[in-house]
């Protein structure tokens, strides 16, 4: 059952009116539905062959759940072109080939997958890298069953057309003819929030653009890169400045990665006021997401993060943390802690991410992973720990942060940001490690940094960490 969106009737009729635009089917010709479900999209090809008085074509349907795939075959039991096979469109053996292909592939994140079921995905399809879905293996098996000229509409999360895991997946489309690219209404699936796409290509054809159908209503040809690199800076008739230079943001920085994921921080994470005495010296500040406010340019909290690490990342046992050793094994905290899932690998006072204190105790620019916004702050004394909802960048170069956040902060930065970025609810932008490593820095921003590397801690903040002597608050 998983993965399984029902598809409305006017997004079927729509997508079926794109699949014969200007190729009509022949009662000859095949007709793929992959992942059929109850059958949509059997039924919207059906009405258009009554309104188009057109003799229906051989239509397959592939349906993985058993009652599914039941309730179908019932459904079209007085239609003999029609006809519904029990397997795993994935990995099952299907015979012939076909001239037409339509559907809604399942959405299934790589998170949702057993390893097992990772490992026969990465071994059989080459669109299963990084952090991969299964809508993405569902063109690529597509396409392989589609005859030489072909046509292909499948509608999907318009997350492959820039994610880093869909790199593989923008080649292969590429290297067919890639007619329309669709970008439906975010309401289209009721409760959920796909940013759902259209993407039609013909089979082993040779394309030169692509026509962009933007959500506002705008429509204009594309050329779409073939290296795999994003698309999604094609989807905008607005012209995003480009930013000249050779090195990226994560040439000129030790680390940018996302803030500390304790698994529990109603446990971890307290209100200045409310933490006891005998856990000050264990308490860091820290701060989420929500308290980076736009309206300010300093980095302020009233929260503490207790740390049961030492300062080289390495998880102390209960008898060295003393205090905290002996509020972390109250039975009601013990038991919250020992049922999170990174337990099952560590030990059960552990983050659910090693904290990498050496690169979190320095000079270094936050973001908030989520914004409507992208606004950067600095925490010009690295003592500030930022959770999970806040990206933090360390620059190589310390002396060079303000140049970096002023850069950052910069509309060239914005514009760019606003076309790689991944998009989330209600149009706020996912801003990630993945993207914001790749973004360019300027020739002359590059010039300006010192040739030395920085490579010395700080040692006020590891001695004041180690020693734990004071609590620290920004």
């Amino acid at each position: 059952m998983r993965g399984f969106v029902p598809t409305q009737q006017s997004t079927v009729d729509q997508m079926v009116e794109m699949l014969f635009k200007n190729n009509g089917p022949k009662a000859t010709d095949r007709i793929l539905d992959p992942g059929c479900g109850p059958g949509a999209f059997i039924e919207g090809i059906l009405r258009w062959c009554e309104r188009h008085h057109v003799e229906v074509p051989q239509i397959v349907g592939i349906e993985l759940d058993k009652q599914r795939a039941e309730n179908a075959r019932q459904k079209f039991l007085s239609i003999p072109q029609v006809k519904i096979i029990t397997g795993d469109f994935l990995h099952d053996k299907f015979e012939g080939q076909f001239d037409f292909i339509i559907g809604n592939p399942p959405y299934v994140s790589i998170l949702a997958l057993a390893e097992e079921e990772k490992r026969r995905f990465r071994s059989r399809y080459k669109c299963a890298v990084g952090r991969f879905d299964l809508y993405m293996l569902f063109f690529e098996r597509a396409i392989s069953l589609g005859r030489k000229g072909a046509t292909l509409v499948f509608i999907t999360p318009e997350k492959y057309t820039y994610v880093q895991a869909g790199s593989e997946v923008r080649k292969l489309l590429a290297s067919h003819d890639v007619t329309d690219i669709t970008l439906l209404e975010e309401d289209v699936f009721p409760g959920r929030t796909t940013y759902p796409t259209v993407t039609r290509l013909r089979i082993a054809f040779e394309g030169e653009h692509t026509r962009i159908q933007t959500r506002n209503g705008a429509s204009f040809p594309v050329l779409l890169p073939k290296s795999g690199e994003s698309w999604r800076h094609l989807f905008s008739n607005d012209e995003v400045p480009e930013i000249t230079g050779s090195l990226c943001l994560e040439d000129i920085c030790r680390r940018i990665s996302c803030g500390i994921a304790t698994g529990a921080d109603g446990v971890f994470v307290k209100n200045i006021e409310d933490l006891p005495e005998y856990l000050e010296q264990h308490a860091w500040p820290t701060i989420s997401g929500r308290q980076l406010l736009p309206t300010s340019s300093k980095v302020k909290t009233s929260s503490v993060m207790l740390i049961p690490y030492s300062a080289e990342s390495r998880l102390k046992c209960l008898e060295e943390i003393g205090e905290l050793g002996d509020y972390l094994k109250q039975p009601d905290i013990k038991s919250k802690l020992a049922m999170r899932s990174c337990t099952q690998r560590k030990p059960w006072h552990a983050f659910h991410d090693a904290p990498q204190m050496a690169d979190l105790l320095r000079p270094k620019i936050l973001c908030k992973d989520i914004s409507d916004n992208p606004v950067f702050w600095i925490d010009k004394d690295g003592l500030v720990i930022p959770r999970h909802s806040v990206y933090y960048i360390v620059p190589k170069h310390p002396s060079q942060i303000y140049r970096m956040a002023e850069y950052l902060n910069s509309d060239p930065v914005k514009a760019w940001i606003f076309a790689n970025a991944q998009r989330a609810a209600n149009g706020f932008l996912r801003i990630q490690s993945s993207v914001l490593k790749r973004l360019p820095i300027p020739a002359e921003l590059a010039r300006s940094l010192p040739t030395e590397n920085d490579g010395n801690r700080n040692s006020r903040q590891m001695k004041q960490f180690m020693s734990a002597e004071v609590l620290k608050v920004a």
